[in-house]
């Protein structure tokens, strides 16, 4: 998969199916817009394509390196990045269907969201681009979940609640995040609970708890089977430095690769929420209480 970035003068040689959003979380909406793309594209001879957004925004449920290797999980080939300058985003809604998508990336077919909207002012909707692009649109209306549009929005609040398996359900997949290891406090060691920790950039929305969880060994995403605890939150506890959003993986069960270098964590059930804690021993006893709870959630998920 070619990424192209700072996208705005980017010409493709060749003609291109696209889709068109900020995708955040690549929920299963945006996985109904990906699809007509795919298959367009192989009936056009095209080669597929994303038109993606990059904005410094908070409580991002994917970051842009974890939308990349979702889009190549997909199947796409090519995919343009705009960055959130104001160039692109003063063009006028002629300019962006007429020279950007007709002209520059040899636009075949084009598939967005119900509430798309472009051009300076965001003065484009869905209706300006058909009549502009004729014959090469596609509106997909978002899915539903229990009657409810499935939106980042919705999986912001069902995530910050700590609904795991309805977060799962939107997304079509678990929640996971992508980080670099870095070098802890060593705290965990001299509890008797070693833990892997990670760097994870400040706007990925994370929850705050501990969780089952299961490392990501490599970018194709695929399941490794290596379980754990997961802990994301601030330490509060007597006797030990106060830290501030810590993540960090405590590994269980037989599958544990010595030369293993996790980049993410997969989130897959809620253990509890963030504690104080008035001694170290007290936090020892929770942590071997929610150790027991996630080995046997574990347990059942090996079955």
């Amino acid at each position: 998969m070619k990424v192209i970035r700072n996208a705005e003068s980017y010409i493709s040689p060749k003609p291109l199916s696209i889709c068109i959003g900020n995708f955040d979380g690549f929920h299963l909406g945006h996985r109904l817009i990906a699809d007509d793309v795919l298959k367009k594209a192989a009936d056009l001879g095209a080669s597929p394509a994303v038109v993606t957004f990059e904005f410094s925004k908070n409580d991002l449920l994917t970051t842009t390196e974890e939308k990349l290797e979702l889009f190549r999980e997909t199947g796409f080939k090519k995919v343009l990045i705009l960055k959130g300058n104001d160039e692109w985003m003063n063009w006028s809604k002629s300019y962006f269907t007429d020279s950007y998508l007709a002209h520059n990336l040899k636009a075949v077919s084009v598939t967005v969201g119900r509430d798309f909207r472009y051009g300076k002012d965001r003065e484009g909707d869905v209706a300006t681009l058909k009549s502009s692009l004729p014959d090469r649109v596609k509106i997909i209306d978002l899915k539903k979940s229990d009657g409810k549009k499935i939106s980042s929005t919705l999986i912001r609040e069902e995530l910050i609640a700590g609904n795991l398996s309805e977060v799962a359900k939107l997304l079509g997949r678990d929640y996971f995040f992508l980080g670099n290891q870095v070098r802890g406090e060593g705290d965990g060691k001299k509890l008797g609970y070693p833990t892997i920790n990670f760097s994870v950039l400040e706007n990925k929305l994370l929850p705050l708890g501990v969780f089952t969880a299961e490392v990501i060994l490599d970018s194709s995403l695929k399941k490794s089977g290596v379980y754990g605890a997961c802990y994301i939150g601030d330490i509060n506890v007597v006797g030990l430095k106060k830290r501030r959003r810590t993540v960090e993986i405590h590994l269980l069960g037989a599958k544990r690769p010595e030369a293993m270098k996790p980049i993410g964590v997969r989130l897959l059930k809620t253990i509890r929420k963030p504690l104080s804690f008035g001694s170290k021993n007290q936090l020892v006893e929770k942590i071997a209480l929610d150790i027991e709870k996630i080995k046997v959630d574990i347990n059942h998920r090996e079955l």
